[in-house]
């Protein structure tokens, strides 16, 4: 630091001091700071004390304390804020009074004149103006009788498990999280319903009435199941076949139709007497088997398949009919 700027901050400074000073007597409360040394070397620590009294007979009130970050104003650097202290004491005239002592650890890298200027504190509503100070700080001093020692080697550290884990840790939460993601995304897809391709359904046609029958009755025939004492089977499987014959070639409910019902249709059907007689027969016949337990001859079970099958022939008219 040269000399013209070390007598211009000692200029000002002392302006600023004869101003602070006609303020601070004409205030019944007093803010004074001080620094427990004059002078030190850059970078050493030095204690700064603001203190505040206010006389126990003035009423209530209370100090409003500034704000510091980490720099005082003039630039002293705040290494550490102690704790507030608050004690009673008494001073040369006798009177009891309150002091409120704030320290700070304080230190500055700049070499000369350190100027602190004073600290503003509020009492209610009134504005308390602190003391200045000066701050010398000097240079370390060298120590010529050792030889300048020149830079140490870069020393490697081993990182612990736990700082390797902190360190992998968002890279394996990362991982984790987009494998999640993959397989969610997979099992979605496996998961969802498949569109099923339905194959345009095409009608069979049915085989011709007069076809289905004429099978049915020949198997009938062939099985002769009558020979084994199944009589009444063998002429209700008589009755069953040329009902459904009857109501695919007629379009009449046969199958749900009592014997009379039946009957009463063929009369408004034009069949031939012949073929309307052998209906009739077939149908009475195989009642009285079911219904009366008539006890018919080997004649008689074969007659009414014959007659069936008579009746069959005798009314189809169209060989592709449904």
């Amino acid at each position: 630091m040269d000399k013209i700027s070390v007598f211009n901050r000692l200029f000002w400074f002392s302006i600023l001091c004869l101003g602070c000073g006609g303020w601070s007597v004409l205030s019944a409360q007093i803010v004074t700071m001080a620094l427990d040394t004059t002078e030190i070397f850059i970078g050493a620590p030095a204690t700064l004390s603001v203190s505040a009294e206010r006389n126990v007979m003035d009423g209530q009130g209370k100090f409003t304390w500034p704000t510091f970050q980490d720099t005082l104003p003039g630039g002293l650097e705040i290494l550490e804020k102690l704790p507030m202290d608050t004690v009673a004491v008494e001073n040369d005239n006798g009177d009891n009074l309150i002091r409120i002592t704030q320290k700070f650890i304080v230190t500055s890298w700049d070499s000369g004149y350190q100027a602190v200027p004073p600290i503003q504190l509020i009492w209610n509503e009134d504005t308390l103006i602190s003391n200045p100070l000066l701050l010398q700080v000097n240079l370390s001093p060298i120590d010529e009788t050792q030889s300048i020692i020149d830079y140490a080697d870069i020393k490697r550290v081993e990182w612990t498990l736990g700082e390797r884990l902190r360190q992998w840790l968002p890279w394996i939460i990362g991982f984790a999280a987009v494998i999640g993601l993959v397989l969610f995304v997979i099992k979605k897809l496996r998961n969802r319903p498949k569109k099923s391709i339905e194959a345009p359904s095409q009608s069979i046609p049915l085989e011709p009435a007069h076809i289905v029958a004429l099978r049915a009755l020949e198997i009938i025939q062939k099985d002769a199941i009558w020979k084994q004492g199944r009589v009444k089977e063998h002429h209700a499987g008589v009755s069953e076949v040329l009902r459904a014959y009857f109501e695919r070639r007629f379009g009449f409910p046969a199958m749900e139709r009592s014997t009379d019902e039946i009957i009463h249709q063929c009369s408004r059907l034009s069949l031939n007497e012949a073929a309307k007689e052998h209906f009739i027969e077939i149908l009475r016949t195989t009642d009285l088997v079911k219904f009366a337990k008539w006890s018919p001859t080997s004649a008689d079970h074969i007659r009414v398949v014959e007659l069936g099958i008579q009746f069959v022939e005798s009314t189809t008219t169209d060989p592709t009919e449904a």
